[in-house]
């Protein structure tokens, strides 16, 4: 993100040198992006992509900041001696790092994490992850993902990072890989929970599990919607009264799943970024005028993280830049 953001100003600056070749930088872009339906695509050192946006992302960004309406006033200004420069940085962004990454090279890095989600007789799901939080909102997202997975509401959620003495083993924080590795192993880990409740839910109930569900804390009939038993019952029960439970019934509601990617080296994401800047020719002073983003991040978990993320990139980049 910061090094696009570097890429751009620096070809901003440059701009005028660039048309010298006789094409503008936005088609020169489009003509050497690989188009948006030839995924999926391996680059020639065997690098797989599955979905890149590469020409949507480029589309989006030249309209929303009125790209021809820029190079019109771009080229009225400079015979007011008035220098303007426009530069485009196209980005992919590696995440996800597979065992290839660090395991053939012998570094005891782990590529893999876990995660266990138990139900509390309380009714609240403890999370406990490998992933840790440094301030990027892990544990927000792992919050969201296993109260969708389980079927409760995020207050029924307690989430537990950093501490190795009682998470599963796992790679940490490390190259944008909390959401997409240490986020799967949650989802796992819910799904199975939720349908571990509803085994212990069905016994009690006496009713066929593919009639239930879970929503709102509670355990529901899927096709009435009719609310049947509180999760807090559901672990009462499986804790307290097994005593009550199929002599031949377990309740296990306590879940732990890890997750490898393997498919792909890398999840790949992807986007393009323009700024607008003016010139002192007289003293080389760049003024930063405008900047725009435009970033495909896939799934989005939590808009606002999301988007804190792309301004705390693009202010970095200017940083580095400029200063």
């Amino acid at each position: 993100m910061g090094h696009s953001i570097a890429v751009a100003l620096t070809e901003a600056i440059v701009d005028l040198a660039a048309q010298k070749l006789g094409m503008d930088p936005a088609e020169f872009r489009r003509r050497n992006l690989i188009p948006d339906d030839a995924y999926p695509y391996a680059s020639p050192a065997g690098l797989k992509f599955e979905k890149l946006s590469h020409h949507k992302t480029l589309d989006l960004l030249l309209r929303t900041m009125n790209y021809p309406a820029l190079r019109a006033e771009q080229a009225q200004l400079r015979k007011q001696g008035i220098y303007r420069g426009i530069g485009l940085a196209a980005m992919i962004e590696v995440t996800n790092p597979s065992p290839a990454f660090y395991g053939v090279g012998g570094a005891r890095i782990s590529a893999q994490d876990g995660a266990t989600l138990r139900l509390e007789p309380t009714g609240i799901v403890t999370v406990l992850c490998s992933v840790t939080e440094q301030g990027q909102g892990t544990e927000a997202i792992f919050a969201q993902i296993a109260a969708s997975a389980v079927g409760v509401s995020l207050d029924k959620i307690k989430v537990v990072t950093g501490d190795t003495g009682v998470t599963p083993y796992g790679g940490g924080t490390w190259a944008s890989r909390g959401a997409g590795i240490g986020g799967e192993a949650v989802l796992q880990a819910g799904r199975a929970l939720r349908s571990n409740l509803l085994d212990v839910a069905a016994a009690i109930l006496k009713m066929e599990k593919a009639e239930l569900d879970i929503a709102g804390n509670a355990v529901i009939n899927k096709l009435t919607t009719e609310k049947k038993l509180d999760l807090a019952e559901v672990g009462r029960v499986a804790y307290f009264r097994p005593d009550t439970l199929p002599m031949d019934f377990q309740s296990e509601l306590t879940v732990t799943r890890h997750y490898t990617p393997r498919q792909y080296g890398f999840t790949f994401t992807n986007g393009i970024q323009a700024s607008l800047v003016e010139v002192d020719t007289d003293t080389g002073f760049v003024r930063l005028l405008k900047h725009w983003c435009v970033e495909d991040s896939g799934t989005v978990i939590n808009p606002m993280l999301v988007d804190e993320q792309l301004r705390g990139g693009v202010i970095q980049g200017i940083g580095a830049a400029l200063y």
